[in-house]
């Protein structure tokens, strides 16, 4: 609904159909070099609509409503977008998607409607077919979204169905109306970005009507700087996107600026999440290193020394870790390096700390996107004093900081969707194998609401090629009389696994689902950071990033059985690769790959050229050993970069094809 919120953004507009007003039919260059061409262009792309819904290929985006977004949504393919790759994408009621490098963002209109791009305001890194007020909510409401991640045809697919506009309700009593059905496609292998409009009708509410944009529809990169917009017309109801109309974006072969853009890729995990280290330190065997990645995510290289700090603070801010790190002689573009340090670091005390890489130098190497230079992670040192070990990513001492005035708590309630809705968390383990002996969750009733029901767990593997769930191991209701939400008596619910679950590896993942709309699951919040970033919201089935993930952490335990042999030869690295070799280099067009990793993992290996342009890309899944030889006489001789990623991080190579 139209509201005055702070958000972004931008506009294009261009295509077959949209009559009355003199829409160009291509444009561009942005100050990058993409340009856009429309299907009425002599030149320009045809309508080619991909039915992803009637054939059962997408799969429906559940808990989207009126101003939300859900996600993120692996997108199974690597997408290229300026100068940034990415793998996955949150979707938004308003007709946008959003590649922030975060949790999701929400975007919804302003006193002027959809602001044109490009503006450095957050949010940024989105792409819009079609960023009007739309809305999922209202009775009959029958708009929905489908995505499908088309790996063969290297290819994410996103359709929005029968989306209505949000109106007031004094023209609808159920506050929609209209329908809208487009369509965006990233297409992985030539980084281009198309908007597709099916059928598009009905109006927005009248508010919008005197607003310079109503709608907006276009790109907007990492930094807000850059981005893509029609020539200035008026929007009004006559410039929407025709019936059957198309319109492509095209990155350049060789972008106009040069970019220069550091990237602290790594803070112990490629996912810069949350991950535990043993309390307290026990000898030599014990220790844990301190690791990072740096990597030049830009298209020049970078000539200077890269001075790093690696830090440690507590959940009050202070300062109980400080050490350096440098990469001397810089970073050619495409290419990454480790970071460690060195000095050791003994946890006063159990619990979460804020682990962080800055990049101390980045205005004297000419670094453009600061959002990257500094990153961290949440540091969880756990308690093996006892017999049991507890797993948990929020502070162990709750109940002190319960008062009536306290800003520490949220709640997760999915109370319109609780079949199947909930909240999950991924728990990475130091060492294996662990056993699971209970699970703890800390719940609460709401006021003036008396539950029926209770609620019920969940434990399933991990799965690393989705970050997703994988076989589920457990399922249990928890009966209403098992349940804690005594406010006079606050703390953990407990319950006991019958039968403990064995983990070897990968990890595992534990939800909560909430069975009664009286019964919710709380979170520490209130600035209490760090946050973990391995959270999940679960609506009707569906896995996604919690919209909260960088702002809160549910409070969801995992219990398990203390094996003295489990805590030895702890070492977090950030990779598992033992070995990567790439030759002959120089090569003439054959090009041998060796890989071999400590365990069985996912391999993906992919090939760029000087512009980052992917050209080529194999997956290799559950394996320890690669061994391949490629033929590349194909290519265009010059220098190229062979990236190895496995869940853990990823390694670059050099080559050069004569």
């Amino acid at each position: 609904m139209k509201k005055l919120t702070l958000l972004l953004f931008m506009g294009l507009m261009a295509s077959q159909g949209w009559a009355q007003l003199p829409w160009p039919t291509s444009g561009g260059p942005d100050s990058y070099g993409y340009t856009w061409l429309t299907d009425s262009d002599p030149g320009g792309p045809a309508y080619d609509w991909v039915e992803i819904i009637s054939n059962n290929l997408g799969t429906k985006v559940a808990g989207l409503g009126d101003d939300n977004v859900i996600g993120k949504i692996p997108l199974g393919i690597d997408f290229q977008f300026y100068w940034t790759g990415k793998t996955e994408v949150c979707i938004g009621s308003n007709g946008f998607l959003s590649l922030n490098d975060g949790s999701c963002v929400n975007i919804s209109s302003g006193a002027d409607g959809f602001p044109p791009t490009p503006t450095n305001s957050s949010p940024n890194d989105v792409i819009a077919p079609y960023m009007a007020d739309l809305s999922f909510s209202g009775f009959g409401n029958p708009g929905e979204v489908y995505y499908y991640s088309d790996v063969t045809n290297n290819r994410f697919v996103v359709t929005y169905n029968s989306v209505p506009y949000w109106v007031d309700a004094t023209v609808d009593p159920n506050q929609w109306s209209g329908s809208n059905t487009f369509q965006v496609i990233l297409d992985g292998g030539d980084s281009t970005i198309t908007f597709q409009y099916q059928s598009m009708s009905g109006n927005w509410s009248t508010g919008y009507d005197g607003d310079p944009f109503p709608f907006v529809t276009g790109i907007e990169n990492i930094t807000g700087t850059v981005g893509i917009l029609a020539p200035s017309l008026p929007i009004d109801a006559n410039s929407k996107p025709g019936a059957n109309s198309r319109i492509t974006f095209y990155p350049p072969a060789t972008p106009l600026l040069a970019i220069t853009d550091l990237d602290v890729t790594a803070v112990d995990n490629a996912d810069r999440a949350g991950f535990f280290v043993p309390w307290p330190q026990g000898g030599a065997t014990n220790n844990f290193p301190l690791r990072g990645l740096i990597s030049n995510a830009g298209n020049t290289d970078v000539t200077g020394d890269i001075f790093t700090l690696a830090t440690i603070t507590d959940t009050v801010g202070n300062q109980l870790y400080l050490d350096f790190d440098t990469i001397f002689g810089g970073l050619n573009q495409g290419m990454a390096a480790e970071v460690q340090y060195n000095l050791q670091f003994n946890p006063p005390f159990p619990g979460p700390y804020t682990y962080s890489i800055v990049i101390t130098n980045p205005t004297t190497l000419g670094d453009i996107n600061g959002t990257n230079n500094a990153r961290s992670a949440e540091l969880v040192a756990v308690d093996t004093t006892g017999t049991e070990v507890n797993f948990d990513y929020v502070s162990s001492n709750f109940q002190s900081l319960l008062s009536p005035n306290a800003n520490n708590l949220g709640l997760i309630n999915w109370s319109s969707n609780n079949d199947d809705s909930g909240v999950g968390i991924y728990f990475e383990p130091f060492a294996y194998p662990v056993t699971i002996t209970a699970l703890e969750f800390f719940l609460s009733g709401l006021n003036n609401c008396t539950p029926t029901e209770g609620m019920i767990a969940q434990i399933f593997e991990y799965d690393p090629a989705t970050n997703l769930p994988g076989n589920q191991l457990y399922q249990q209701k928890i009966p209403l009389n098992e349940i804690n939400i005594d406010p006079a008596n606050i703390g953990w619910t407990r319950h006991d696994l019958t039968t403990p679950i064995t983990i070897d590896s990968l990890g595992f993942m534990v939800s909560y689902i909430q069975d009664d709309d009286c019964i919710v699951c709380l979170t520490e919040t209130g600035g209490l950071a760090p946050f973990s970033l391995r959270s999940y919201e679960i609506i009707s089935g569906t896995w996604g990033t919690y919209r909260n993930a960088t702002s809160e952490d549910p409070y969801v335990r995992a219990v398990v059985s203390v094996d003295s042999a489990m805590f030895t030869n702890i070492d977090n690295e950030i990779d598992l690769v033992e070995s990567f070799k790439v030759f002959p280099n120089p090569t003439a067009g054959e090009l041998n790959i060796f890989v071999e990793t400590e365990r069985p993992t996912n391999m993906e290996l992919k090939i760029y050229n000087l512009q980052g342009q992917k050209v080529l890309r194999e997956v290799s899944r559950n394996t320890s050993r690669v061994d391949r030889t490629l033929d590349l006489s194909s290519l265009t001789a010059g220098v190229y970069f062979v990236h190895l990623t496995t869940p853990e991080g990823t390694k670059v190579e050099k080559i050069v094809l004569q």
